[in-house]
């Protein structure tokens, strides 16, 4: 007969004595203070070693013991969470640094309300574009190293991790450049794992992709279609991107390729999806310039130039289908709207519109079906594509003499103020956990 009168005494009082003397649990030692315990006997009178036979706990010990063990799992587990919180792949999440490049060539890091400025680049600058990981663990921008670029992978406290030569020559059209002559943004995978972005091969733009430490590097995509502009689907298994061939036809580009493209991820099953009709100007050149995909949808939006006379804010499925000019849905002075980006939530677009008899634009934020439009007040910013703070309530545009950021508060709580800044091209806000 088993005498197990006790045995949960005991077990409660070793389990105390571990959590006084030891503040993270861990299941071995856990396992050996309860057999020390309860020390068993053996048929002929002789003690079972205290470690490592655990048979003879009995039914109950069992139990408790595997109950002890599930505890501290969960709680090793709840304490790698707290170390290293990841936000959401989409969706509404806390908003982190600012990071942005300066004229100077310079990438710079800023608290959220505009504090704690820094610079993470060397003197001698070249630095452009910077752009965070999804998971908010990383930060990747173009570097100048003489007349070629390479894209440099950082922690988020400006450690450079790695800096990887893609051979990508300064562009060698007039009215092509980007930030110092860098080529586009960089676009990360929705895993923070790959890197989507263009440069020249040939004469002609084409995406490429690879792993955020430089290997699998790819160019990707029809070599007759000049590319720019990848932005990844949600769920990373399509990119879409702006076709350019109108205005590189020649350069053996392939007749009639200019519009809204998409295609696998690995290059494959390239479709357009959206063009326009008339015949195209020098100033159509920016239609359907750095497409915005909707996170957690299947909406893209894009700038297109629908009659010859001024860019309008389009939204289309990934099929091609259910094509809509948002910027006709909103009314008003319709004059050059441009740079539509999605809340993080993909409920709302913002976009810029020219003001009326004024230089300089206005923020627009509207509904997904065009509905519910709010023109906040702010300063004048540029004709830019916006930057929506990770958690909803703030737009960051850029100031139209191109020497600050306008934070605007969408909550209508607080005036829109200037950050004084060098400013550049691009500002980008980290993603991190709630």
């Amino acid at each position: 007969m088993r005498d197990d009168s006790g045995f949960e005494l005991r077990f409660t009082a070793a389990y105390r004595r571990y959590l006084d003397d030891a503040p993270a649990l861990d299941a071995v030692a856990l396992a050996r203070s309860i057999a020390r315990a309860h020390p068993r006997r053996r048929r002929d009178g002789l003690a079972w070693p205290a470690w490592p036979a655990l048979a003879p706990l009995g039914r109950v010990g069992w139990l408790v013991l595997l109950a002890a063990l599930l505890l501290a799992l969960l709680a090793a587990t709840l304490s790698l969470g707290a170390f290293r919180r990841l936000p959401a792949p989409d969706g509404i999440v806390g908003a982190g640094l600012i990071a942005f490049d300066t004229q100077g060539g310079h990438v710079v890091l800023m608290g959220p309300d505009g504090s704690d400025v820094r610079e993470i680049s060397p003197p001698a600058g070249g630095d452009h574009l910077p752009i965070w990981s999804p998971d908010g663990t990383k930060l990747a921008f173009w570097r100048a190293t003489g007349d070629r670029f390479s894209i440099v992978v950082t922690d988020p406290d400006g450690t450079v991790k790695s800096a990887v030569l893609t051979h990508a020559p300064v562009p060698p059209y007039p009215g092509t450049e980007y930030a110092g002559g860098a080529p586009g943004p960089l676009a990360w995978a929705p895993d923070s794992r790959r890197i989507a972005f263009w440069m020249y091969i040939d004469e002609l733009p084409r995406i490429h992709t690879m792993s955020s430490d430089g290997s699998d590097f790819r160019a990707i995509g029809d070599p007759r279609i000049p590319a720019i502009d990848p932005v990844w689907s949600p769920d990373g298994s399509r990119i879409a991107f702006a076709g350019m061939g109108d205005f590189f036809a020649d350069k053996g580009a392939a007749p009639d390729a200019t519009g809204l493209y998409v295609m696998d991820a690995d290059g494959t099953g390239v479709r357009r999806i959206a063009h326009v009709d008339h015949a195209l100007k020098s100033s159509d050149f920016w239609a359907f310039h750095e497409p915005q995909w909707q996170p957690g949808g299947e909406l893209i939006a894009f700038q297109a130039d629908p009659d010859g006379t001024s860019m309008h804010v389009f939204v289309v499925r990934a099929d091609g289908t259910g094509e809509r000019d948002v910027s006709r849905q909103v009314g008003g002075n319709i004059s050059n709207d441009a740079g539509p980006t999605w809340s993080p939530d993909g409920t709302r677009l913002a976009f810029t519109r020219r003001r009326t008899n004024i230089v300089g634009y206005q923020v627009v934020v509207v509904r997904v079906d065009g509905t519910d439009a709010v023109t906040p007040v702010h300063p004048d910013v540029q004709s830019a594509p916006l930057t929506w703070s990770p958690d909803g309530t703030r737009i960051l545009g850029y100031a139209a003499e191109e020497r600050s950021v306008i934070d605007i508060d969408l909550s209508g709580t607080r005036p829109a103020r200037t950050i004084s800044v060098a400013f550049d091209q691009q500002a980008r806000w980290q993603r991190v956990a709630p």
